[in-house]
């Protein structure tokens, strides 16, 4: 449990930027909803521009980061830390887009979607730590429940017009 802990601690600095991110597109949402689609596009490219270099630093440099905290946090949660910190890219798509749903008041579309995340995250990480006893099954269930939703919410972005990834 504490190498998970230490592994999702420094990941949420990576996590920290789309949140950032989403909540101020809220913001900007709520009270500009016809600049929307430019808005959402911005926090995308904006995001990105942030976390693509966090990510790679995260990854090249998580054995030393992670090394502060002592060698067996270094030896046992460095995989973790690199599937979390891989993970916040999907994770960046889907918070910008419960942003715009949220704007749009669409909640019953973003509690089906959280909702998705946590049993496929809980579902995930029961099988794949009963199977194999190893703390990576909890970052793969996270990784796929981000994929899975934000590849649904490419397709949901696509079909409804709505910009922001373009």
């Amino acid at each position: 449990a504490a190498f998970f802990y230490m592994a999702w601690r420094v990941a949420v600095f990576l996590f920290m930027i789309p949140n950032a991110t989403s909540r101020s597109l809220f913001a900007e949402g709520s009270h500009f909803e016809d600049q929307l689609g430019v808005n959402a596009q911005r926090s995308h490219y904006f995001t990105f521009f942030l976390l693509v270099p966090g990510v790679v630093l995260v990854i090249a440099l998580g054995k030393w980061i992670l090394l502060m905290f002592g060698a067996s946090y270094s030896a046992n949660a460095l995989t973790l830390l690199q599937i979390l910190a891989v993970s916040s890219m999907p994770l960046a798509i889907t918070r910008i887009y419960f942003s715009i749903i949220q704007v749009q008041k669409r909640i019953n579309e973003l509690i089906a979607l959280r909702g998705f995340i946590a049993v496929v995250t809980l579902l995930g990480a029961y099988l794949a730590v009963k199977a194999t006893g190893d703390i990576l099954g909890v970052g793969y269930a996270w990784l796929a429940a981000q994929i899975l939703v934000s590849i649904y919410v490419i397709l949901a972005m696509k079909m409804r017009g709505i910009k922001g990834l373009t």
